[in-house]
């Protein structure tokens, strides 16, 4: 089995002004009129101090997934007492230890920041070039056929279209790789995530966006794929993280982290594009690829920068190409690959 994994880096390194990753996100959401209004409340404020608080804690700047987390956490604390079914409701509102109307306000602040991030999500990140797919579509089917491509699992954690349009247009890569879209009986367009094809005897391997996608949204227990022309929507765009991400704790989500899980058991390689192993439980689930397997690592750091603190495998462990993704970096590893075949190591 290979394993494809690809991160912000991957799309970045196409188009770094159409693919920002989710740092580079926030930096060009701070120049949004609707973002500078609400910095500029209240509870915009506070939202902004959080964020330069921790910057300056972790030395880096925020990711737009960690600011939407700070967001719903508020959202959830100054609820407290406007919700009669919670144990604290009667508590806080009966002794009047929150202004209730300032609660509704400051929540109404929160929710407005929302959507104007989700607008800029959508309009970010449902664009695409054709020419952009093509590397990807290159990439992909020179592991068709191969001996140990007889299932190829490719997953990510960016929200934009790349990669699945690149299997669509691409009959080869679309014979061998399902993206789990299923119709209904009326003919809509829904994501399955039960992983129920794993089990079929001609399974291929599967395309598994982790952390969502801009064209989801959930209605009941199904993800349904929308148009690019759709309101954007909060349920499903953007993986619900706590501060370190975590475990998630939504089914899909749930769903797909264990279909990775699956994958990192049985793959023979595993190439990593532009991801920077920052997310713990994502690395708990990496590290339970086999000492055996063939790792390689594409990204624009260096070496010392790829192996932080963080990083799940052994410096002699993986081989690292510090080009990006590029046609000479996908050569690299192609080449890394044969001479490895020819020596017999896979």
């Amino acid at each position: 089995m290979i394993l494809i994994f690809a991160g912000a880096g991957a799309s970045s390194a196409i188009s770094p002004e159409r693919y920002p990753t989710t740092e580079l996100f926030y930096s060009k959401l701070k120049s949004n009129a609707g973002f500078e209004n609400i910095i500029n409340s209240t509870i915009g404020g506070y939202v902004n101090l959080i964020i330069q608080k921790k910057e300056q804690e972790d030395e880096r700047v925020t990711d737009i997934e960690k600011v939407l987390s700070y967001i719903t956490q508020l959202e959830y604390d100054l609820s407290c007492g406007l919700d009669p079914r919670r144990i604290s409701f009667e508590y806080i509102s009966g002794r009047s230890i929150m202004d209730i109307n300032k609660s509704k306000a400051a929540i109404g602040e929160l929710k407005r920041f929302e959507k104007v991030i989700h607008q800029e999500i959508h309009n970010t990140y449902t664009k695409f070039d054709l020419g952009d797919i093509k590397l990807w579509s290159q990439f992909i089917e020179r592991f068709i056929g191969v001996e140990m491509g007889d299932i190829i699992e490719v997953f990510t954690t960016n929200y934009d279209p790349i990669i699945e349009e690149s299997i669509n247009e691409d009959q080869g890569i679309r014979n061998q790789i399902n993206t789990g879209i299923k119709l209904t009986g009326r003919g809509r367009a829904y994501y399955d995530y039960s992983f129920s094809d794993v089990r079929n005897k001609t399974y291929g391997g599967r395309f598994t966006k982790l952390h969502g996608s801009v064209d989801w949204k959930k209605e009941g227990d199904k993800i349904f794929i929308t148009t690019e022309d759709s309101v954007p929507h909060k349920d499903y765009i953007i993986y619900p993280n706590l501060e370190n991400k975590g475990i998630p704790d939504r089914g899909c989500f749930m769903s797909m982290h264990n279909h990775l899980r699956y994958a990192c058991l049985r793959a023979d390689i595993a190439i990593f594009v532009g991801f920077s192993f920052r997310d713990t439980y994502i690395n708990q689930i990496l590290s339970s690829i086999s000492d055996h397997a063939v790792k390689i690592v594409i990204n624009k750091d260096s070496l010392k920068s790829t192996l932080h603190e963080y990083f799940p495998f052994k410096e002699d462990d993986f081989f690292h190409i510090e080009d990006g993704f590029s046609g000479p970096s996908i050569n690299k590893a192609m080449n890394y690959l044969q001479k490895l075949s020819n020596e017999g190591a896979i």
